[in-house]
């Protein structure tokens, strides 16, 4: 049976609000999961560190154009989210809460406009089921709570995709929606740059080639009036920034867009495989549904291509979206976890349809497969975390070279817990699923599992980690910040950490290992100097600087500074 859509029309049957309790339970959900303890986590490096700290430095300078970052120009992003970040600082103050305020704000807009589009466009329970399933994930509650520019970047492209659906599927003044389609297109490029443009393009040029739709696209849509209307809204910023800084901008714009997706930057390569596990494991559970949704999704397409029509043919969409971004970003060079999360709305577009069958009780496709998949990597992911603090003694050795307080921490039994949660919850889910027939329940136990293990890790795991990982630098690197003049010279020997400058709100000079010559250079100008190491790290330092007095030591990290600090 194929999936039930519910043809959109501008009569007042299809247009009528859905009732506002689903809109409540969202916002609940949205505001656990995603607001909860939101700034008691310090925050992380490289993204963290910088995204938080270019706001803040946009805002002391007075400049909203230009970003910079340790006082130098930061191209790497565009400037909205910086534009938001900034505007948190001015409500909530310069804080860690503030630098995560606009990634949940727009993870709650997206939950719930997820849920808007598909209570309007289809049937059933499926905007409920579409909803949660893109809430109650890792990678997406992940994302929500951390200072990226993706989830700005995700609402966009999102809106962008449903606005085109509206519109392509309307008849009338809903043609209009093609207006908000070019304007959310112009927030992505504010947002990310060229591939908030490129990636929705695709998805509708091979949506539209596919369907036959192109030529009543092109006619519909008034491309014209969109570019220029997108050039308005989205060009002013960038050619503000090629007048400031003419070429340089240019190039390295360029370097971080069609030079990230030629060659590896950062390290962060990967093979072709890469985003499989990913997938698997950030949409978990909803990953075992989506073999059975695709199924569905090609059967509704030869279904589309027989009948002729275009009102029946959201499945498909869905599916175009889910395969062109997943392939798009599989061929990139450059390779991270979180690069492939604008497919995740079409992913819980798609796996909403077999999940609310199977919750009707109606027609219910056969899911032993998806709960075999659930169990698996269930088992494996909370097997994983289970067993994490009984071999934390092999790792030590590889996680201190990161983090050098590796070697006296204990872990505890905390993230063992949590693993364990996991581990039973998914089991709980296969015997309902496979065992018992009883597929409803199964389903209600997997969204419970998922939701709990992430309050888990917020509450539980994540405290741990910053306690004994994060924190530590950090009360270092604020003290440094203290305790320095304005014409100091605030140096970290090692590697480079963009948060250190975030909570030394001062300007660092990092220096690598084995680069002494920086340091001669800084001795011989005379200059104040306060100096943040890894203990292990003083032998290979100029004598004079091995010789500064010692300010603070924490855990394997030392202050040495000319200047009287307070501890």
């Amino acid at each position: 049976m194929q999936p039930r859509l519910q043809s959109y029309t501008h009569d007042g049957a299809t247009m009528t609000s859905p009732h506002i309790r689903p809109y409540g339970i969202l916002l609940f959900l949205c505001g656990v999961l995603f607001f909860s303890a939101l700034g008691d986590l310090n925050l992380t490096d490289n993204d963290e560190g910088s995204n938080a700290g270019a706001p803040r430095e946009m805002l002391e300078r007075g400049d909203w154009v230009s970003p910079t970052l340790n006082g130098e120009p930061r191209f790497a992003k565009p400037v909205f989210t910086y534009w938001l970040i900034g505007a948190s600082y001015l409500v909530f103050g310069v804080n860690e809460f503030a630098a995560r305020f606009p990634s949940a704000v727009f993870g709650t807009l997206l939950i719930l406009m997820q849920y808007w589009f598909l209570s309007r466009v289809a049937t059933g329970n499926v905007a409920w089921w579409s909803a949660l399933c893109l809430l109650l994930n890792l990678e997406m509650l992940a994302i929500g709570r951390m200072v990226l520019t993706d989830m700005v970047l995700i609402f966009f492209t999102t809106l962008t995709l449903f606005s085109f659906w509206i519109a392509f599927s309307a008849e009338g003044r809903e043609k209009r929606w093609y207006l908000v389609c070019y304007v959310a297109t112009a927030g992505a490029m504010l947002t990310k740059g060229p591939v908030g443009v490129i990636v929705p393009l695709l998805v509708v040029l091979v949506f539209v080639l596919l369907t036959q739709n192109f030529r009543k696209v092109i006619r519909e849509a008034r491309p014209f009036a969109g570019v220029v209307l997108f050039c308005c809204l989205a060009l002013p910023w960038y050619g503000a920034m090629l007048m400031i800084h003419g070429d340089t901008y240019l190039e390295s714009a360029q370097a971080n867009t069609l030079g990230r997706y030629a060659s590896i930057i950062g390290g962060h390569g990967g093979t072709i495989f890469f985003y499989i596990p990913v997938l698997l494991l950030g949409f978990l559970p909803w990953s075992g549904f989506l073999p059975l949704a695709l199924r569905d999704a090609v059967s509704n397409f030869k279904a589309h291509r027989t009948a002729g029509g275009r009102g029946q043919s959201l499945f498909v969409f869905a599916a175009c979206w889910f395969v062109v971004v997943f392939l798009f970003f599989t061929l990139s060079a450059t390779r991270l976890p979180h690069y492939i999360a604008p497919l995740f709305p079409a992913a819980a577009i798609l796996v909403a349809f077999p999940i609310a069958r199977l919750m009707s009780g109606e027609a219910r496709p056969k899911a032993t497969s998806a709960f075999w998949i659930i169990v698996v990597l269930g088992m494996v992911l909370g097997g994983s975390l289970a067993v994490f603090p009984f071999v934390y003694g092999q790792l030590v050795e590889f996680i201190a070279k990161e983090f050098p307080m590796a070697g006296s921490v204990d872990p505890g039994i905390g993230i063992s817990i949590i693993g364990m949660a996991m581990f039973i919850g998914f089991v709980a889910t296969a015997f309902f699923g496979i065992v018992a027939k009883r597929v409803r329940m199964a389903i209600r136990i997997a969204a419970v599992t998922i939701g709990l293990s992430a309050l888990l890790i917020i509450h539980v795991g994540l405290p741990i980690f910053d306690k004994h990982f994060l924190s530590r630098p950090h009360v270092l690197a604020s003290l440094a910040g203290d305790c320095i003049g304005a014409d100091d010279a605030l140096v970290v020997y090692g590697r480079t950490k963009p948060s250190y400058v975030f909570y030394a709100r001062h300007k660092i000079i990092f220096t690598h290992k084995g680069h002494r010559a920086p340091l001669d250079r800084l001795i011989n100008e005379g200059r104040a100097i306060t100096l943040m190491t890894q203990e292990r790290l003083l032998p290979e330092l100029p004598a004079d600087l091995q010789q500064l007095p010692l300010v603070k030591a924490v855990s394997g990290y030392v202050l040495l500074s000319e200047r009287t600090c307070g501890t």
